[in-house]
């Protein structure tokens, strides 16, 4: 696998604006270490677990390419690698009420999260 987690790592600190010192702290680290994750040396499970937790993401996340994700908008993105998928959460944070100006049920948006927990299980499975 090229270094797709130590970029996705990169990403989500530059995005947030963290130095690797503050990151590296908070997941009780050394920023040299830090460094190397970013650079491509992998991370233990427990290690990415933490990551996930402290940037607030699904571990999915440092498994999908950018180029996967090029025909979602950024409420779809952020959908994909939202942690809590229950029915409450996504229908109070996502608002998801209508696709094709059709409402959507209780049970068509528990489907729709099934099949993305789903995938996040896949991604995982395929390229952990």
């Amino acid at each position: 696998m090229d270094n797709l987690v130590g970029q996705k790592i990169k990403k989500l600190r530059k995005q947030k604006k963290y130095t690797q010192k503050y990151v590296a702290e908070n997941l009780g680290i050394t920023d040299s270490y830090l460094s190397k994750l970013e650079k491509g040396q992998p991370p233990s499970i427990t290690l990415l677990k933490k990551m996930a937790d402290f940037f607030d993401v699904d571990q999915s996340y440092f498994f999908i390419k950018d180029d996967e994700l090029k025909n979602f908008n950024e409420t779809e993105k952020e959908l994909i690698f939202e942690k809590d998928l229950s029915l409450e959460n996504i229908k109070n944070k996502f608002n998801i009420l209508k696709v094709d100006d059709q409402e959507i049920s209780d049970d068509e948006l528990k489907l729709m999260l099934e099949v993305l927990k789903a995938y996040r299980v896949s991604k995982n499975d395929i390229d952990s």
